[in-house]
């Protein structure tokens, strides 16, 4: 027999779900009907996380609404039973049942953690505010945050500029929520710290697969604990960074060094990489070194050294990292996107596509940011057929959780009409709108670029259709 489950699967496999349009939404719906089955919890989990990937925050919210309105329906309906079943001692045993089945269908549309998790996700930092309403609805149900979803709201925090709410979280995180979980944080850890995902990979796994983890990480929950307060951590250290509190930032950096948690070398990283966007590359330089004075010889080294060479413009030092890096250590995602970014920034798109194709050769799966930094090298260099080339190909593994299309879409659009190539750009535009792919941004995108190229009527036309359809105006 056909299960909700089974049907959600297919859809996953199909590579629906992560692409999911209100229509193909509906035609799902429908399909549960003609098996005769009703939508759970997990129908709108699923929905709602296709929301986040989508950018669709009003249906994200409005299906959260329908969840909760089919619950109030349903449970009016259980209460109708109730009642006549108390004022009828003949009822007989089908409509026993029928009650018996009716509560049981309201206790599965439960909203519960994954719930608020994906709602969070789609909702994103720009809604922080309505975040901590439904974040406090949670709580009030009696749903408490675990750690994957404390680190979620840090993230928000942070990613919002709302440091001190990130802080107590992790205040939180530390304290009453593993109270019952103790010397999991500043304990020892058995298991092997070889091949322990890095932030970046780690991120990625907990907003597009639900936050499982890998066996070894869930049967072991000391590693699965430091696991998520050293991202929790790391993301401070981040959002401290782009504040400008760098005191704050390595104050912090130093406690995760104090506690002993697992890869304090990440938290450099994460200052290392700050340093080098603001091009303050001698500073970044000074924490490389340190990195080196405290014996912390490891990915997270050679991934920054190659990061400041390429953004640098130093090709040849990167490429000398590289090598050595290669000689006892195993180079991860990060590693060939920064490659990437260095030869794209100075134009040698044939050493680019080469460490493109060694990153495929491992077997590793390139992420959203590997596609964007190969479109925007190509769209910079011109070079707009292979830009769409390598755009197709990001669309072959779309569904495979790791590459967000509609951002892709958005840095294609930008490309097109960078070189202005108006007429390819509103083509494809045309064809993500037909199916109905849009997005704020790439309404902003269209509107914009048109302006720059001075086709003033064309950019208000994109500024009232983009109203027609729902999507908000910013400021932008």
């Amino acid at each position: 027999m056909k299960t909700i489950k089974d049907s959600f699967e297919k859809l996953k496999r199909d590579g629906m779900l992560p692409n999911c349009t209100k229509q193909e939404e509906n035609c799902y719906l429908a399909e549960l009907k003609i098996y005769n089955l009703s939508p759970n919890v997990g129908t709108f989990n699923s929905l709602i996380a296709n929301c986040g990937w989508k950018k669709d925050k009003q249906r994200a919210l409005e299906l959260v609404e329908e969840l909760k309105e089919l619950r109030v329906k349903l449970n009016a309906n259980n209460s109708n039973n109730s009642n006549n079943n108390s004022n009828n001692s003949n009822i007989n045993n089908n409509k026993k049942v029928e009650h018996t089945t009716c509560k049981r269908v309201v206790e599965i549309l439960e909203p519960n953690l994954e719930t608020y998790r994906s709602l969070f996700v789609a909702l994103g930092k720009d809604e922080i505010e309505t975040v901590k309403i439904f974040f406090k609805d949670m709580l009030q149900q009696g749903i408490e945050p675990d750690l994957e979803m404390n680190t979620l709201l840090i993230d928000l925090y942070c990613a919002s500029g709302q440091i001190d709410g990130a802080l107590d979280i992790l205040k939180e995180m530390k304290t009453s929520s593993l109270k019952d979980q103790e010397g999991l944080l500043y304990g020892t850890v058995d298991t092997p710290m070889t091949n322990i995902p890095t932030p970046n990979e780690m991120v990625l796994r907990q907003y597009t697969d639900g936050g499982k983890l890998g066996l070894e990480q869930q049967e072991n929950p000391a590693l699965h604990a430091k696991i998520f307060i050293n991202m929790a951590y790391n993301k401070i250290i981040r959002g401290l960074c782009e504040q400008g509190d760098l005191e704050k930032a390595l104050e912090y950096l130093a406690e995760l060094e104090t506690h002993d948690f697992m890869a304090t070398a990440y938290g450099y990283g994460e200052i290392i990489s700050y340093f080098i966007s603001r091009k303050e590359f001698k500073r970044a330089q000074n924490l490389i070194h340190d990195l080196k004075r405290k014996h912390l010889i490891n990915i997270t080294y050679y991934n920054m050294q190659i990061l400041l060479a390429g953004n640098q413009g130093n090709t040849e030092a990167m490429k000398e990292y590289f090598i050595a890096m290669k000689s006892f250590l195993i180079p991860n995602l990060d590693t060939f996107n920064y490659l990437i970014v260095g030869f794209g920034k100075v134009g040698d798109l044939e050493s680019m596509f080469t460490s493109y194709q060694e990153l495929l050769a491992t077997k590793l799966q390139p992420n959203t940011f590997t596609f964007e930094k190969l479109i925007s090298a190509c769209g910079e260099k011109n070079q707009m057929k292979t830009a769409l080339k390598i755009f197709r190909a990001s669309q072959a593994i779309h569904g495979k959780l790791l590459v967000d299309v509609h951002r892709l879409s958005e840095v294609l659009i930008k490309c097109y009409m960078q070189n202005n190539e108006l007429e390819a750009a509103m083509k494809y535009f045309d064809e993500l709108k037909d199916k109905g792919h849009l997005s704020h941004f790439m309404y902003i995108s269209m509107i914009f670029n048109s302006t720059r190229m001075g086709n003033i009527d064309l950019a208000l036309k994109y500024f009232q259709e983009m109203k027609s359809f729902g999507i908000v105006p910013s400021s932008n």
